[in-house]
């Protein structure tokens, strides 16, 4: 079987970005899901993304395109377009 081509290692490493965590040093778990808030005023919306998580620390690092899908649930909340409402909820601070 024939090696790799010198410099597809770093290719490869680029493209999933990095191997272990910045704060922490702790090993990634790769492209997971997981659910992510978005508030605007009083709404908020749970968008599910794809990410890698730390195994120690728990930080989170959006995969490609993610972010971009936080963004559109902002303008979503922002221009009152959200979908069904799956619950109530309750501001029990005063009283």
């Amino acid at each position: 079987m024939p090696l790799p081509a010198a410099g597809l290692h770093d290719e490869w490493d680029r493209l999933l970005g990095p191997s272990g965590c910045g704060r922490c040093g702790g090993e990634l778990e790769r492209a997971r899901d997981v659910d992510r808030l978005v508030r605007h005023e009083y709404d908020v919306a749970l968008v599910k993304v794809r990410a890698d998580v730390c195994g120690l620390c728990g930080e989170v690092l959006l995969t490609p395109g993610m972010a971009g899908r936080l963004l559109e649930a902002a303008e979503t909340l922002r221009h009152g377009r959200a979908g069904w409402a799956a619950g109530c909820v309750y501001d029990l601070r005063r009283g």
